[in-house]
């Protein structure tokens, strides 16, 4: 998908409209009749893709001096190679439109163009973006790891701590002779012998 959305800074005292051109599609903007000053038309436009669009395509913007029984007069136009685009995804454009001789003129065309390939890709240069972007998250995410490590280690010091005292709370008890010769080690805390099985709790994290 490639979306665009044109507006121009010159006083404009005409009826004019814009017609966007890529490939076999064109949009065309509304008419902004009797223009004095800056013209914002405030408008997106959508070209579906099946395919990633190519480096060498241009998108056209033309500046048309609108006319309602006669042939629309071209002002200015202006041509975006694709090749930047494809590399960074997003660009903010300001610059002059050239006349029918390709000569500059004083109309100064303001834009934003985005491209989201089909495929859902978005080449080399999207992880250093998003990671720009995703900082922030990357940050908070960290913190929470963080915490979850440092409550895992005072889970750990914690259970330590109860088996070194367990273990200095077993006595030896020597059973008597007319039993027969026989130790045993009990814990005063489990009287009956019974096994003691400890729960051992596991910290999950996700990346």
């Amino acid at each position: 998908m490639l979306s665009s959305n044109p507006q121009f800074k010159k006083e404009l005292r005409q009826t004019t409209a814009v017609r966007l051109n890529l490939g076999s599609v064109s949009h065309f903007t509304k008419v902004i009749e009797n223009t004095n000053g800056d013209v914002i038309f405030d408008q997106w436009f959508e070209w579906p893709v099946g395919s990633p669009v190519q480096s060498h395509e241009v998108l056209e913007i033309v500046l048309l001096n609108y006319n309602k029984y006669f042939s629309n007069k071209i002002v200015g136009t202006y041509g975006l190679v694709l090749q930047k685009l494809i590399e960074d995804g997003h660009l903010r454009v300001s610059d002059s439109l050239v006349d029918v001789n390709n000569m500059p003129t004083e109309i100064v065309l303001l834009f934003d163009v985005s491209y989201n390939a089909p495929d859902g890709s978005v080449g080399e240069w999207s992880t250093t973006a998003m990671q720009g972007e995703s900082f922030e998250d990357d940050r908070q995410a960290l913190i929470v790891i963080e915490h979850n490590i440092a409550n895992l280690e005072r889970s750990i010091n914690n259970r330590q701590q109860q088996q070194q005292q367990a273990a200095q709370d077993v006595e030896f008890h020597v059973a008597p002779r007319n039993s027969g010769s026989a130790l045993s080690l009990v814990s005063p805390r489990s009287p009956e012998r019974k096994r003691c099985v400890t729960n051992t709790r596991h910290a999950q994290f996700d990346l």
